[in-house]
């Protein structure tokens, strides 16, 4: 019997670049922040624009949500605290839900049964600054049940972000999404019968429209998919994987493979059966497994790439590798042991061979994302207070300058490589360049070595036009037409003497051809760099640590 917690899911961000690094230790440093309502749950989004994932908190207690505004250093500075909700927060996600291109904070309130009142989603709607204004709501009570929020995205692809819940709407139980009206409230959609959460939104078939994925327990026990039609709308679900043969507590959706598809990952624990207080486990185990995606909204059977009790996950690029790492916490279910929690380390093969182990004053309900700007995913998560762990895992990184003008062909261009410092790493980090050689360019970085906080010059060059075609001799196709005949008339003079002298004919009827075909000229081919966008990309290796950055360059 499967079953599935009503938890809201986590969009796993695909990675830029990928190499085959080694699996490096992650460390981290924790800072505590006390927020003076109490955390219950954080979430983190550039709330002010600049560039730098702030933190958005709200409060159980005190029915708040609050904002720390990042410094760009990991820091952040004192709390801005805004009234929310009255009654109880089931989950915060941020979004831009009025169109403006500021973020918004949207609250999933449960209601209170005590005093009639229904659930509701209600909109801050953000001032581009890190202030909120007061909450719209728009009330839920068409749902005689709601479980969990799903997620935002744009489902009808109109800018503005939609809501997607797993809900009960008195027949059926499922995914539910609500369309944005452009003021923060939101029109009612039906639900999909599901029967079972959580739920992940992704584009699975690559037609650029956000679907939706979910555990279907009610006949196949498989992943089921409905498709968006870009419009809000949905067309009939579909399924998506054979029968399951694990459980799912939670499900990420990332390009694992960097294939340009769709693969998702899944954490669970082995639930129990607790009648009387004497417990039994019922299911299957517990496990973090992954479900290759084939870009058409189907997936592969599940790969089991640790079997335990999991529970939440946050996914990001722990060891600077650029392949997507995911860290899973321990969890359990009544007296059940939750495994340790790790930090599993991808390869951007799809596979996980190396983990490292998270420190245990980091919250097992944390997200991840870079709050230092450093290039390597931090964490931060709730407890009692507020607790930022930032990633100190020494290494390297490489950023290149902005692309300059488009150049003609012959034309060079150069640009600055940064060879940054990761927590005090120092060692020589050699680089190398490769380019599209087939269309006539060549590069080179210069230094070749360089200690992290040094630069180097990459020098990329374009073949002109005066190269593109070079040949010696005669080449004109009305000598080939002349030679022929005499060669020929030649050869059978020649027939008519001696067999030896026919050798010799031969000889100089070969020589004759050639020489009237250019085929002795010894002319070459180099093409003019054709008109276009060319990746040059710039890899630096130090020891076993591997990375890579890429410029873009254009020939007009």
């Amino acid at each position: 019997m499967f079953r599935f917690p009503q938890i809201p899911v986590v969009l796993l961000l695909a990675a830029l670049t990928f190499s085959d690094a080694s699996r490096a230790q992650v460390s981290f440093s924790s800072q505590t922040y006390a927020v003076k309502n109490g955390p219950s749950q954080v979430v983190t989004a550039d709330m002010d624009g600049d560039g730098k994932p702030d933190l958005v908190v709200s409060s159980q207690t005190a029915g708040t949500v609050s904002v720390l505004l990042n410094k760009g250093d990991g820091t952040f500075s004192p709390e801005l605290d805004f009234s929310a909700i009255p009654n109880f927060f089931v989950a915060i996600a941020v979004g831009d839900f009025n169109g403006d291109k500021n973020l918004d904070v949207l609250a999933l309130d449960g209601g209170n049964l005590n005093t009639g009142t229904a659930p509701s989603l209600d909109v801050l709607l953000g001032n581009g600054d890190g202030t909120l204004q007061a909450p719209i709501a728009t009330s839920l009570a068409f749902l005689p049940q709601v479980n969990s929020l799903i997620g935002v995205g744009d489902f009808n692809s109109d800018g503005k972000a939609d809501v997607a819940l797993s809900a009960y709407d008195g027949t059926n139980s499922g995914p539910v999404v609500l369309l944005s009206n452009g003021d923060g409230t939101f029109s009612f959609g039906s639900v999909i019968a599901a029967g079972a959460s959580p739920s992940v939104i992704a584009d699975v078939n690559g037609d650029g429209k956000l679907d939706l994925v979910f555990p279907d327990i009610s006949s196949t026990a498989a992943l089921v998919a409905v498709f968006g039609n870009g419009d809000g709308t949905f067309r009939s679900r579909s399924q998506a994987s054979a029968e399951l043969t694990v459980s799912m507590f939670t499900l990420v959706a990332g390009d694992l493979w960097h294939q340009g598809k769709i693969d998702l990952v899944s954490t669970s624990y082995q639930e129990e059966s607790c009648p009387f207080g004497a417990c039994r486990p019922v299911g299957p185990p517990g496990a973090f497994a992954v479900f290759p995606g084939n870009g058409d909204g189907t997936f592969g059977a599940a790969g089991v790439l640790a079997s335990g009790n999991y529970g939440l996950s946050a996914v990001g690029d722990f060891d600077g590798d650029g392949n997507l790492d995911i860290a899973v916490f321990g969890q359990a279910a009544q007296k059940q042991s939750p495994s340790p929690s790790v930090i599993m380390l991808g390869d951007g093969k799809g596979g996980f061979p190396g983990q490292s182990g998270i420190s245990s004053g980091i919250p097992a309900t944390a997200i991840s994302a870079d709050f230092n700007g450093d290039g390597l995913s931090d964490l931060v998560g709730v407890s009692s207070n507020l607790i930022v762990a930032l990633n100190t895992t020494p290494g390297f990184f490489l950023a290149a300058s902005a692309p300059g003008p488009p150049i003609p062909a012959g034309g060079s261009a150069i640009y600055t490589m940064n060879i940054g410092q990761q927590n005090g790493f120092s060692s020589s980090v050699n680089l190398a360049c490769s380019s599209p050689e087939s269309a006539g360019i060549r590069c080179s970085a210069s230094p070749s070595a360089v200690t992290p906080g040094g630069k180097s010059t990459l020098t990329v060059t374009t073949t002109g036009a005066s190269g593109a075609l070079v040949r010696r001799g005669l080449d004109s196709a009305w000598l080939y037409a002349l030679w022929l005949p005499m060669g020929m008339v030649v050869l059978g003079m020649f027939e008519k003497q001696s067999e030896k002298k026919g050798l010799l004919g031969s000889v100089l009827f070969c020589l004759l051809s050639l020489f009237a075909c250019g085929g002795g000229s010894g002319s070459t081919k180099v093409h003019s760099t054709p008109s276009g966008n060319y990746t040059i990309t710039v890899t630096g290796v130090s020891g076993a640590l591997q990375r890579s950055a890429s410029v873009t360059l254009t020939v007009q």
